[in-house]
């Protein structure tokens, strides 16, 4: 976060001591925010209106690099503290930063009701239109709008209770979605393949639902229905990144090597592709190199994992991959493609990390 605002009158009422918010701030400063965060929220569950418990929180939680959970948590203050200055100008600050533009738009509006504004920001009518602009080609309400940006800030801190609950009925693609996605990490495997088959139906082009679809009933062990969903989803033409990489994913998982080969090519052509950048064009490129790996084009594959690196230094199944061919002299037949995180829920994971 940039410079900080100053700081508010503290709201009248039950007032944390001075050692309690001295101990969260020694915590931030010898860089326990783990700690520090734990502590803030225990300050700001007992005193919700107090501004510096608040401004804790959200300090902690951005530092630790939970940038979604800062904003969330900052979205909860001002929530709670319409009228406070500090608690909007932070919660414009970082919905500006996370490209939260509807947020970022609602705070600048109550900021300018407090006689606050400045002239940072104008919503521009013309990208305003652009994100109402639905995949599916229809305009989604400023009000749907909201709602998915507070779905997704609760899917970033994993909240995914909260997630699932924002997002239903929000009747926009991402957020039928992001309510797949929040199922799924919440172990609701039957209900996520209801809400992806019906995020389908309702937007015949959205293959990220398909693709999950195609997923949820392999994991829960129909593969021929799971087959069935590969012929739609085979033949398609991805319409964005992320429908690109549900797609390949999903090809990929019940072996439908030439067909994720086939898809990969057609998004080389597609219209957005100079628009993909960062994490999921490298797992676009990952996948495709795993399609041809299969095939036996080692060459292709080196340079598609390759050119994932180079996207996501850090991508460990693209360094696996190569380390592999490197030592084997031949690809693998059985790449690395994803992170268990991806393919396993992760209230499931930390059960097992609790046993």
């Amino acid at each position: 976060m940039s410079k900080k605002p100053s700081k508010t009158t503290q709201a009248k009422g039950p007032q944390p001591e001075l050692a309690q918010l001295k101990g969260v701030e020694r915590l931030i400063l010898a860089g326990d925010f783990a700690s520090a965060s734990a502590r803030a929220r225990a300050l700001v569950q007992r005193f919700p209106d107090h501004a510096t418990a608040n401004r804790m929180l959200v300090d902690a939680l951005y530092q630790a690099g939970g940038r979604g959970a800062a904003t969330l948590a900052a979205h909860q203050w001002a929530q709670r503290r319409p009228n406070s200055h500090e608690a909007q100008e932070v919660l414009f600050q970082l919905a500006m930063e996370g490209d939260y533009a509807v947020l970022a738009s609602r705070a600048l509006e109550r900021l300018t009701d407090l006689g606050a504004a400045t002239q940072r920001f104008h919503a521009d009518p013309a990208a305003l239109a652009e994100l109402l602009q639905q995949p599916d080609g229809s305009q989604a309400t400023l009000t749907d709008m909201q709602q998915f940006e507070i779905g997704k800030l609760h899917l970033e801190a994993q909240d995914y209770a909260g997630a699932a609950r924002i997002l239903d009925g929000v009747a926009v693609t991402p957020a039928r979605n992001n309510r797949v996605l929040a199922l799924f990490h919440l172990g609701r495997s039957a209900e996520a393949l209801s809400a992806a088959l019906d995020a389908w139906q309702q937007d015949p082009g959205n293959l990220f639902a398909l693709g999950w679809a195609l997923q949820l009933r392999l994991y829960r062990g129909d593969e021929g229905g799971a087959r069935g969903l590969a012929v739609p989803l085979a033949q398609a033409s991805a319409r964005r990144i992320e429908d690109a990489q549900a797609q390949l994913g999903a090809l990929l998982l019940i072996r439908e090597d030439q067909a994720a080969w086939d898809a990969f090519e057609r998004t080389n052509q597609a219209t957005w592709i100079g628009e993909a950048t960062g994490t999921p064009e490298a797992m676009r490129l990952l996948f495709g190199a795993a399609a041809a790996s299969r095939l036996g084009r080692g060459d292709q594959a080196r340079a598609l994992w390759k050119r994932a690196l180079a996207r996501h230094p850090g991508l460990a199944c693209a360094q696996e991959n190569l380390a592999a061919l490197k030592r084997d002299g031949v690809p693998p037949a059985y790449p690395a493609l994803f992170e268990v995180g991806q393919v396993v829920p992760l209230g499931v994971l930390r059960g097992y990390r609790q046993n």
